[in-house]
């Protein structure tokens, strides 16, 4: 899956846009319509042009709820899905997995799972939408050699929860073991520290919060401070294969 092209590609850009723009744009093509259809009128109706103004504070209500449920704020992208991308991925993962059906089913099981989990969770999962899902639904589909889960860098600790909960959804029983300084912000090379969009701090306590929304196996979870290059963080990692990483 070439997801570096799918989150920087002008596709993605689309997919990004907050729902504000799309609802308005069908607001005016209504509001249009509706005055091409009066225009020949010699006085407006005042019962249509009631029943106009009353769809349109509904829309912008249901724009503002919407808006509050998937849009940036709080997480610094918007989880909006659009149909070119969503297409997308739904090849790229059917082209990895070879099962059209089963690669739908994940990535529609996957953005449930995403909005649930920042919805409950401290903090936010790193990356754009159809990335996240596209990563959480193949994993499964990939049938690893085994439950033993590595991940290098965790942030809040969502992602590896909602991994955990799609190996459980395949019949698997995963072990999930992380590795991560927490340094209080998110570290990425080459870009200045900032606080997080989510404005939750980065530690160890917020990972073990989250990674409980995924039942038992979130919270026998093994946890090694360290960065991963480090060889004593290393040692006591490399006690076993892992079938995931």
């Amino acid at each position: 899956m070439n997801s570096r092209s799918t989150l920087r590609g002008s596709i993605s850009r689309r997919l990004l846009r907050p729902v504000t723009d799309v609802i308005d744009r069908r607001i005016e093509r209504r509001v249009r319509s509706e005055v091409r259809r009066t225009a020949g009128r010699q006085a407006p109706d005042p019962d249509t042009t009631e029943q106009l103004v009353r769809d349109v504070e509904l829309l912008r209500h249901r724009q503002l709820t919407f808006e509050l449920l998937l849009g940036p704020r709080g997480r610094g992208v918007s989880r909006i899905v659009s149909e070119g991308p969503l297409r997308q991925l739904h090849a790229e993962v059917t082209a990895l997995s070879g099962d059209r059906d089963a690669a739908v089913r994940n990535v529609a099981t996957a953005f449930r799972l995403l909005v649930s989990l920042e919805s409950l969770g401290v903090g936010r999962i790193a990356g754009g939408t159809m990335n996240i899902c596209g990563k959480l639904g193949t994993v499964p589909l990939l049938d690893p050699p085994n439950d033993d889960i590595l991940e290098i860098g965790t942030l809040y600790g969502l992602f590896s929860a909602g991994l955990v909960r799609m190996m459980e959804r395949d019949g698997r029983s995963p072990r999930l073991t992380i590795v991560d300084p927490f340094a209080g912000v998110q570290l990425q090379p080459g870009t200045a520290q900032r606080p997080d969009p989510s404005g939750s701090p980065v530690d160890e306590h917020a990972v073990r919060t989250n990674l409980a929304l995924a039942g038992p196996a979130g919270t026998t979870a093994r946890i090694q401070r360290g960065f991963s290059e480090d060889p004593g963080t290393r040692a006591a990692v490399s006690d076993r294969r892992y079938g995931v990483i």
